[in-house]
Parts: C-alpha cells; structure tokens; sequence
C-alpha cells in the first residue's frame, strides 16, 4: 500500500529534491496513485510548488522517449476525483509544458516543470529525509 504525505503547496527545496525520483513513462501504471510534482511560475500559498495525489487513467507510448499520460487529480481522503481526464506528455519523465492540459483553469497559476513521483518508500528514502532536512509533513 503506498503512503503518501496529503497534497498541497511545497517548498521547492522539496520539489527539486523528489525530481532526482521521478519516474519514466515506463514506469507508471494505469490505475496507481502517484504524486504529481508541480514547478509553479508564480507563488501560490507563499511557495512556488506544489503536489497533487493522482490516479492514472491511460498511459500511452508515442514514441521511444513520449508517453502520453491521461490522469485525475484525487481527493486524499475520500479517493474520489476532483478532476478528471487532465493528459500532458512525458519527456524523460517530465511534462511537455507545451502539450499540457494543466492550465490556470485548474491551478490559476501556469506550470513551468512538473513530474510523477511515488510514495516515501520507493528510492533512497533516508538520504531524501536529509537532503529535505525537515521540510516534509509527519506521516502518521
């Protein structure tokens, strides 16, 4: 089961650190949840990042180095969408700023970087917990 911290703002100490744990197209699944890691062009609660629990819906390979990714934004605590369909492409594991349904409609504020990510588990947990020094929630 994976464990993940609740969505919101994050510094981007916190989104640059997790960025070195993003994940390839290939890797993703249809119907896990992953952290949607978000590079904000403006400050939008006192920071300029931000991480949304996802769900994906499809994934499909363009060509060797594209995937094209469909996903919902979920609720943390009741599982359910809050919107739905949203679709961008990975390059490298990044979106494609260029091809990205995550416009101010959504976020009020434009990306400039964002990436999947998985639960505190997977990497090298411990050296991300000191890298962040801190500056992740308490999971409980």
């Amino acid at each position: 089961m994976a464990t993940f911290e609740a969505s919101g703002p994050c510094s981007l100490g916190e989104y640059e650190a997790w960025e070195q744990y993003r994940l390839q197209g290939q890797q993703l699944v249809v119907g896990e949840e992953y952290m949607f890691m978000m590079r904000l062009k403006r400050m939008v609660a006192g920071r300029q990042a931000g991480k949304h629990l996802t769900r994906l819906t499809q994934i499909h390979p363009s060509d060797s180095s594209v995937y094209t990714v469909r996903f919902d934004l979920i609720h943390d605590a009741t599982k359910h969408s809050v919107v739905d369909n949203l679709q961008f492409d990975l390059h490298d594991g990044r979106i494609d700023l260029f091809a990205t349904s995550l416009t101010t409609d959504i976020l009020k504020t434009p990306l400039t970087g964002g990436y999947f990510r998985g639960d505190f588990e997977m990497g090298d947990g411990t050296a991300l917990s000191e890298q962040l020094a801190g500056t992740l929630p308490q999971l409980v």
